[in-house]
């Protein structure tokens, strides 16, 4: 990281936005899964709010990065992943009435595969 800041903040942008295109990704393929389904309004729109909010923090966390305060921009950073966490339990967690994932994880090449691949812990139904 530079003295001043600067590259932590093309570092910090770059991340968040990695982050929120899979998160983006994958509510597009969740919410295709759900086409016709009455749940299918009600899940977008919540989803949307959660993808508003970590949209917030992302960019109060590139701005924080531009002023390097670094003991603000680690908070949230923290903050940042705590609701990417919980976004991917919310999308991971949802299930068809068959009772099966809505999205098979490792079987195709999505944005849900790469992260169960790098992050195995954090399939559907375990919680560990």
């Amino acid at each position: 990281m530079a003295k001043d800041g600067r590259e932590t903040d093309i570092d910090v942008r770059a991340a968040t936005a990695e982050v929120m295109a899979e998160l983006g990704a994958a509510e597009s393929i969740l919410l295709d899964a759900l086409s016709g389904s009455v749940r299918r309004e009600a899940l977008a729109h919540f989803l949307a709010c959660r993808v508003n909010r970590l949209a917030i923090v992302a960019e109060h966390a590139a701005a924080t990065a531009d002023a390097g305060d670094l003991p603000v921009l680690r908070r949230l950073l923290y903050q940042f992943h705590a609701l990417a966490e919980a976004m991917w339990k919310v999308q991971l967690g949802l299930r068809t009435h068959k009772s099966r994932p809505m999205i098979e994880i490792g079987a195709a090449r999505t944005p849900l595969a790469r992260v169960a691949r790098r992050y195995p812990h954090r399939t559907a139904g375990n919680d560990t």
